[in-house]
């Protein structure tokens, strides 16, 4: 039989600490001399241990004295006890050679000193060997993580194959992958305006005799609105016109008489001034009644009357506002990042609430040289042919601008698209089961969103039935 410290660790008897007190175990049957017992009984005091069975185990707890309990320092030397008696159930009495009549706390410490100096060279021989094997545990460490995980992984995705094909087959409805142009737009909204707008006046001052065009109506330019009184502009025309003649015929005489220096040159200039006053007055009365007819400026529509027969108007008075309204305009103000997208000459699309059913196309006319700085906006002014007449100046009308256009784009219903943490994902249906994909978007138009990456044209995918729809799920087709 070996020493005290090889035994241990050969066959290690536990030493278990209940709340009744210290106790020794031991397997059944592992010991089968009652003496060693009841050695371990006068170890811990004289005191017969109590044993009974738990768990196919035997503990042996010695009873404890009112003595004991009062007296707290004996528990070292009755714990030197217990482990002698331990030591003895183990079978090492020779080898420890504790001396006869010892005390246990001097059998406790004989037994320990050969102990720690086996305890000490296996300490000795472990270091050394973990300093031969420290490399090498390092090296393997990272192995051995990524073999576990990989382990985990693969029993996971078991597993859940396994769950997946025990679950029936959920109903999806698929669609596939098309090759298709793709358009991008800046969009804003704005109120419609007219292309051309005018106000038109009185020429000259009058009162208003008569009128041609109520609002509503389409009118030419040149077509007579409004006409003021001329009784007085046509009695000071023929007046001028008398007079005209009169300065003439003196002006003549004046001229001849000149010529033969029979008057001075001051007469002379004087009758040729007259002359030319009068002229000018009977070129402006005429002036004056041919504009006594109001008449529209522009090709469009009457939009206000501001005028009634009997007014009295003075020159530049307003009479009539008119638009043209075959060419209809929204301007937009456009934030500066679009300033290198948006030019002159792009398509354009307008739509109205008031026509729901209908769009209109259109392009960009003008786009201003500036930024507002207090804004930080530019104006775009996008024109649209409205020949028919159905747009009206005022309608509140959204605008999109085409920026950009790609062809044979990959194209996928928007619905089709599942977002989760930021991330755009489909489900391609293969052999009967729903891969989940993640993909890269671009742009969207019409209900269809671009695949840039992450899918191929023609492959099926989940545009209902996606919810709750899980990696691997096996699915089944139906109408959609």
């Amino acid at each position: 039989m070996g020493c005290v410290c090889s035994t241990i660790r050969r066959r290690p008897v536990p030493i278990h600490h209940p709340p009744g007190g210290r106790a020794i175990q031991r397997a059944r049957g592992d010991v089968g001399n009652p003496r060693q017992v009841q050695g371990a009984a006068r170890c811990t005091g004289g005191m017969r241990p109590e044993a009974h069975r738990q768990g196919g185990v035997e503990i042996v707890r010695p009873m404890r004295s009112p003595a004991h309990a009062a007296n707290p320092a004996r528990r070292p030397a009755q714990f030197a006890g217990v482990l002698l008696a331990a030591m003895l159930l183990a079978g090492c009495g020779e080898d420890a050679q504790i001396r006869p009549g010892a005390t246990t706390e001097v059998a406790a410490a004989e037994i320990r000193q050969p102990e720690a100096t086996a305890t000490q060279t296996a300490t000795d021989g472990k270091a050394a060997q973990a300093a031969t094997g420290e490399k090498a545990a390092e090296a393997k460490k990272d192995t051995k993580e990524e073999t576990a995980a990989q382990r985990v992984a693969d029993f996971r995705a078991m597993a859940g194959r396994r769950g997946e094909q025990e679950r029936p087959p959920v109903p999806v409805a698929v669609t596939t992958i098309a090759v298709g142009a793709v358009e991008d737009f800046y969009r804003g909204a704005t109120n419609l305006t007219a292309a051309e707008e005018a106000v038109v006046v009185a020429r000259t001052r009058g009162v208003v005799q008569a009128l041609f065009a109520e609002e509503g109506d389409v009118v030419q330019a040149g077509q007579r609105l409004a006409q003021l009184e001329t009784e007085r502009l046509e009695l000071e025309v023929a007046r001028s016109r008398t007079q005209l003649a009169n300065l003439g015929a003196a002006f003549e005489r004046a001229q001849r008489l000149h010529e033969s220096r029979m008057i001075s040159p001051t007469e002379y200039d004087n009758a040729r001034f007259a002359f030319h006053t009068e002229r000018t007055n009977l070129q402006l009365r005429e002036y004056e009644l041919r504009e006594a007819a109001i008449r529209a400026t522009i090709d469009g529509v009457i939009t206000r009357r501001l005028v009634k027969v009997g007014f009295s108007l003075s020159e530049s008075e307003p009479a009539f506002e008119m638009k043209r309204l075959d060419t209809i305009e929204a301007e937009l103000n456009v934030p500066e990042r679009e300033t290198g997208r948006i030019q002159a000459g792009q398509l354009a699309h307008v739509a109205v609430d008031a026509l729901p059913d209908s769009e209109f196309d259109g392009k960009v006319l003008r786009v201003a040289p500036e930024v507002d700085p207090t804004s930080g906006t530019f104006r775009v002014t996008v024109t649209v042919d409205n020949a028919d007449g159905r747009l009206r100046p005022g309608m509140f009308g959204r605008v999109a601008i085409r920026v950009d256009r790609h062809e044979d784009a990959l194209l996928t219903p928007l619905d089709a698209v599942v977002v989760f943490r930021d991330q755009s994902s489909l489900f391609i249906v293969h052999e009967g089961l729903a891969e989940r994909r993640e993909v890269t978007t671009g742009y969207v138009s019409e209900g269809n969103i671009e695949i840039l990456e992450g899918a191929s044209a023609g492959e099926l995918v989940v545009m209902t039935g996606q919810e709750g729809l899980r990696d691997g799920a096996r699915v089944r087709i139906v109408e959609g």
